[in-house]
């Protein structure tokens, strides 16, 4: 009967003690869900600004850009080309 009314006399302290851990844990998550936010919110802004970088590249290494680049640098159509011939030593290996 002792053991009964001790038990019992404990119940209300292990259910503060309870509500106290469970107000603890759901203090943390809610932190770590604020933290999982801002994560997520910076992995956006960063998807968001190389698809902006992949645009700016495909702007940059078009032809036509390329082309005006070289312009402005005073590059000039070739006015012949040249072309090589391969070299006989390659080809006179003996059998």
């Amino acid at each position: 009967m002792k053991i009964i009314r001790f038990i019992a006399s404990l119940l209300p302290l292990v259910a503060i003690v309870l509500v106290v851990v469970q107000l603890v844990v759901s203090n943390a998550l809610a932190g770590a869900g604020k933290n999982t936010q801002s994560l997520d919110q910076a992995i956006e802004d960063i998807k968001a600004q190389n698809q902006l970088l992949r645009q700016e590249l495909a702007v940059q290494t078009s032809l036509i850009a390329i082309e005006t680049k070289a312009k402005e640098l005073g590059f000039t159509s070739a006015a012949s080309t040249v072309t090589l011939a391969p070299s006989d030593v390659a080809y006179n290996r003996s059998q």
